[in-house]
């Protein structure tokens, strides 16, 4: 409860509503990550890669955290 707490607290201050929504969904994913062991850091650096190597021409949907094929944790 704690994160959903700080998160909304910190969305206040996020700038305009715009800044908000996309704060929102950075901080979505980033939590999706986490409830499915993917690295967020390493998710992150795999989409840019991925956007960069197809040009943009990738079905957004394959961009989802669990497709992530290295970020999973070693536990």
């Amino acid at each position: 409860m704690r994160p959903i707490a700080l998160s909304k607290k910190n969305s206040l201050f996020a700038g305009s509503h715009d800044m908000a929504k996309t704060w929102a969904i950075f901080f979505a994913l980033f939590e999706t990550c986490k409830l499915n062991k993917i690295d967020p850091r390493r998710y992150l650096g795999w989409v840019t890669a991925e956007i960069e190597r197809t040009k943009g021409n990738m079905d957004y949907a394959q961009f989802l955290p669990w497709h992530c094929p290295q970020g999973s944790y070693a536990r």
